[in-house]
C-alpha cells in the first residue's frame, strides 16, 4: 500500500462514525480475516469487543497509520539529505552516520 493510499484511509476513517467490524478492516488493508485477527491479538490494531464481537476504533487507527505515515516520511526525508550529500561530494561515508551530521 503507497503512502498516498494509506493516506486516503486515514482521511476515510477520521469520517468515520462506526467502528469497524473485521471483516471491514480485513477488506481496507487487503488482508485475509484470520491475517486482521491475528494482528488484532498482537496489539497491532487498535482494537475492542463488544460482547463476542470485534471492533476497530477508526479514529484510533487512524491516529496509528498516521504515526506509521509520519515516521516513513521523515525516514525518506533523512535519506533523501544523505543522498543530496553523496552527490555533491561523492563521500559514501556519510551514509555510516545515522544522525545525518558530519565529522
Amino acid at each position: 500500500m503507497s503512502v498516498q493510499e494509506t493516506k486516503s484511509i486515514i482521511g476515510a476513517l477520521r469520517l468515520r462514525l462506526q467502528p469497524l467490524n473485521v471483516k471491514e478492516f480485513a477488506w481496507i488493508f487487503r488482508v485475509a480475516k484470520d491475517t486482521a485477527l491475528k494482528w488484532i491479538r498482537e496489539g497491532r490494531v487498535p482494537a475492542f469487543r463488544l460482547g463476542k464481537t470485534v471492533r476497530i476504533d477508526p479514529h484510533l487507527l487512524a491516529d496509528m497509520l498516521q504515526r506509521e505515515v509520519s515516521d516513513w516520511e521523515a525516514k525518506q526525508e533523512l535519506l533523501d539529505r544523505r543522498l543530496k550529500i553523496i552527490e555533491k561530494e561523492g563521500n559514501w561515508a556519510d551514509m555510516a552516520d545515522p544522525s545525518g551530521e558530519r565529522q
